[in-house]
């Protein structure tokens, strides 16, 4: 990992490249599945989806960054935050029932706006 880390620098994960080379506890690609309630209604569903990245920092906190590759015409930054929203929910709610962390923050980069990385609250 050490080799890629290095290749990619803030190049891809802009800010957040600081934050995750300084931990040594990180995951690529984890499948995950979850049961949760249908937006539209009250029944279950299972959603089943891949996490790009996570990495657990020094107080047992995930940071979970997903990569999108949307096009993102200037200033729409936030309209796809906002499309993900959910996603990134679903994604959070896996990872704290999967590892008894909780998720502190969660980003969304986007591949053809350089790899900023968004925030998504």
């Amino acid at each position: 990992m050490q080799i890629l880390a290095a290749g990619i620098r803030t190049t891809i994960y802009g800010t957040i490249y600081l934050d995750l080379a300084s931990h040594n506890i990180w995951k690529q690609n984890p499948p995950k599945n979850i049961v949760t309630k249908n937006i539209n209604s009250n029944d279950n569903i299972l959603v089943q989806g891949v996490i790009d990245l996570y990495f657990i920092d020094e107080n047992e906190n995930i940071i979970l960054v997903d990569y999108k590759t949307d096009y993102v015409a200037n200033g729409k930054e936030q309209d796809v935050v906002n499309k993900y929203r959910k996603q990134i929910e679903i994604y959070k709610r896996a990872l704290e029932e999967a590892t008894g962390n909780k998720v502190f923050k969660s980003y969304l980069c986007l591949a053809n706006r350089d790899w900023n990385c968004y925030e998504v609250k």
